[in-house]
């Protein structure tokens, strides 16, 4: 079954459920993606930066795995596609570090999957300076899968150095879940030849909008997406809705650590 909830969580940094959010995520042992007031690193020209400090901080440090919790906490970095220089990229990773020298890697938000030479080596690079920095946690948010690559996990990629460990490939509503359908090359063709190991289990998917009465259905998809396998190793579903439903934790919190 699924091992590992990734967990957005853009929740405002003055928020009075910030904290006890984060501690349930972490106690949960999830990959949890913070984000500071203007969708990036916190730094201290944030109009919010008292409250970065004074909430977000501690959360996040708090995340770190030691004792009873096993929880990691990666930072949100949004690429567009591409479009976001490197050195852009490089930079907000250093803030993050900045803040949070124990945050273990970074969330690249709208990543894109295009085959095209200049976009892989893009992402490797990105990927690489993380990894030189000895952050060891990277997540590429594709959000959908065009079905037409699997260039993160060819032959020849160095998971040491330019390999994601997870490649969010749906994000969407549970409506839309309900309909998806996993691109042909998920269901593990690379691992039945190219390569092997922990790299099987390198998908991710991102479930909002369900209502508690569909909870089990959907986590029953997920745990037969990893069954099936389609290597679904990774996943978060939420009650919470558009326009940003990664404001708060799910309100089902235990019960979907349970379901799914």
């Amino acid at each position: 079954m699924p091992q590992v909830q990734l967990v957005p969580l853009y929740e405002y940094a003055g928020n009075s459920t910030l904290g006890s959010d984060w501690a349930t995520a972490c106690a949960n042992d999830a990959i949890v993606v913070a984000t500071g007031a203007n969708s990036g690193p916190p730094t201290s020209s944030d109009d919010d930066w008292a409250l970065e400090q004074e909430g977000l901080l501690p959360a996040v440090e708090d995340c770190y795995p030691h004792g009873a919790v096993r929880g990691e906490a990666i930072g949100y970095i949004n690429t567009g596609y591409g479009s976001v220089p490197e050195s852009t990229v490089a930079e907000q990773m250093q803030q993050w570090i900045s803040f949070d020298p124990t945050i273990v890697g970074f969330f690249f938000d709208e990543a894109s999957d295009s085959a095209t030479s200049s976009n892989e080596d893009y992402y490797a690079a990105i990927t690489a300076v993380a990894r030189n920095d000895g952050r060891a946690e990277v997540v590429w948010n594709w959000g959908a899968d065009s079905g037409t690559t699997s260039w993160p996990f060819a032959s020849g990629q160095s998971f040491a150095t330019n390999w994601p460990n997870y490649v969010v490939v749906f994000e969407g509503s549970s409506a839309s879940f309900g309909q998806w359908q996993p691109a042909g090359w998920e269901s593990g063709s690379w691992t039945n030849g190219a390569v092997s190991g922990p790299y099987s289990n390198s998908l991710a998917a991102i479930v909002y909008g369900t209502p508690t009465s569909a909870l089990s259905t959907v986590c029953s998809g997920i745990d037969r997406l990893w069954l099936a396998p389609y290597n679904l190793f990774a996943y978060y579903v939420t009650d919470e809705s558009l326009p940003n439903p990664y404001a708060a934790l799910d309100g089902y919190n235990a019960a979907e650590v349970a379901e799914c």
